[in-house]
Formats: C-alpha cells, structure tokens, sequence
C-alpha cells in the first residue's frame, strides 16, 4: 500500500502474527501443539517435529518412505501442522549447481543424458512429496499443511548450524537438517 499525504505509516511494522521467516501464521495453528517438517526424497526424506510446548525439536531424522508413511498416520487430525519442502514451485532448473568436475568435456550427446537422468530423480523425488502433500490434505485438512518453496540462495544448515540454534546433538544428513529448518520455531 502506498502512503498518501494524509496517511501515516509504521516504519519497521512487523506483523505479530508472522514468524521469524516473515510468513503469515494461520491463526487456528496456535492450538497446535507440534509443526512437521518434511524434505520429500526418493530414498530417505527428512523428517523433523518441532514441540510448540517444549519450545524445541524432538525429532529429527531420515528415514525411508514406509516408516514416513506409517509416523505420518500415526498423527491424529488437529494435533499437528506440516511444512512439506515443495521444490516443484521453484521455477526452472536449480540442481545444475554441482556438475561433474570434468563436465565441459562431455560430448552433447553425453551431457543430454546427464541431464535426462537428473530431470527423471528430480521428477521422482517431486512426486514423492506431491503425494505427501496429497496424503496430508487428505487426512488433515489444506488449512494444516503448507507447501513451502525453497529459496535456492537460502544456505543450508549444516550440522554445527543445527546444534548452534537448536542445540540438537543427534547425528543428522542434510534432509533431516532442511526438515528441521522448515518446522524451528514455527
């Protein structure tokens, strides 16, 4: 909104019901007790729960799409928001970052199959949290799950991050971490 000459405008407003991330908290959330979070993979998605209550993570680890499944189904409607990584909303292509070393000496020929191959595990990896989300709206509701949008210049924690802001001690890999990261404090 664009001030007018007769309008005042707060500098700095924070809105008091958005989180450190700037996002807009659902208002019905705040009876919530634990926040989700999921980093959707082919082999081993991550899987973090945050309590509202102790104010700190309780899980946090990768694990298979079975075990996902079966922990998701044990959370009963109402007791629970998710924050699902949703990297099918970034436009274009953003796994290119690390290339073979030697890459710029492929043949065409070589390089097309390269990127053929990533584009079917990227579409895979997709597709398994496009059925997550599918899953989780279907049990609890659209109001209790979020699609979150990476933002590709947004740093990774790493696991000494991890420990810095949650005092985390477990050992982690980095989808377990960007779970982690989706549900901290939320």
């Amino acid at each position: 909104m664009k001030p007018t000459k007769n309008s005042t405008t707060i500098p700095n407003y924070r809105n008091p019901n958005a989180n450190k991330g700037g996002e807009q908290l659902p208002i019905q959330s705040l009876r919530i007790n634990y926040v989700v979070g999921i980093d959707p993979d082919i082999e081993r998605s991550g899987l973090a729960v945050w309590s509202r209550i102790k104010r700190q993570h309780t899980f946090i680890d990768a694990v298979d799409f079975y075990t996902l499944i079966q922990n998701l189904l044990l959370v009963k409607p109402g007791e629970a928001l998710f924050r699902v990584d949703a990297g099918w909303l970034n436009a274009g292509f953003h796994h290119a970052a690390g290339l073979p070393d030697n890459f710029e000496t492929w043949t065409v020929e070589s390089k097309l199959a390269y990127y053929f191959k990533l584009g079917v595990q990227v579409g895979r990896n997709f597709g398994v949290g496009q059925a997550i989300v599918q899953l989780l709206v279907t049990i609890h509701g659209a109001d209790n799950v979020k699609e979150v949008r990476p933002m590709p210049k947004n740093p990774k924690w790493s696991a000494a991050d991890l420990k810095r802001y949650t005092g985390w001690e477990g050992r982690t890999n980095p989808d377990s971490r960007d779970a982690a990261k989706l549900c901290f404090q939320f």
